[in-house]
């Protein structure tokens, strides 16, 4: 293991222990305060952790310094993820207002198009009227 001892701060071996409470002491200091916390002064159970430890999931058991540059990486890697998605995210917002602008255009003209349309439909009847009241008048 590569962290110091909780208590006396002395390179850990590989005969160290953790307490039920989450310390990590090196094995001398168990010797000195067995049964109870060095750190908390409270009675505790100690599980021996270490090179020389049986698995039994002792390498779930990190030191503490190790699992906050962990944490720091996981952190780092999802912000590098959030960032890749936002941007990704962004394009497609870009293209979305890029569509719509296509959109309202487009039916702008359809607008006009009705406009067109409704004055041709009256230019249209009225020179229908204005050929009947001819023939009419022939």
């Amino acid at each position: 293991m590569d962290d110091i001892c909780d208590y006396c701060g002395n390179g850990l071996t590989e005969w160290d222990y953790m307490t039920e409470c989450g310390h990590v002491i090196c094995g001398p200091c168990y010797h000195r305060h067995n049964r109870v916390c060095p750190i908390c002064k409270k009675p505790c159970k100690f599980a021996l952790i270490g090179d020389q430890t049986p698995y039994n999931g002792a390498g779930f058991l990190k030191p503490v310094k190790t699992l906050m540059n962990d944490s720091e990486n996981i952190v780092n890697f999802q912000l590098s993820c959030l960032t890749r998605l936002v941007g990704v995210l962004r394009s497609k917002l870009a293209k979305q207002k890029e569509i719509l602008n296509q959109v309202k255009h487009e039916l702008s003209l359809v607008t006009e198009y009705k406009r067109e349309i409704h004055r041709l439909r009256q230019e249209n009847e009225y020179l229908k009227s204005k050929i009947r009241s001819r023939g009419a008048g022939n």
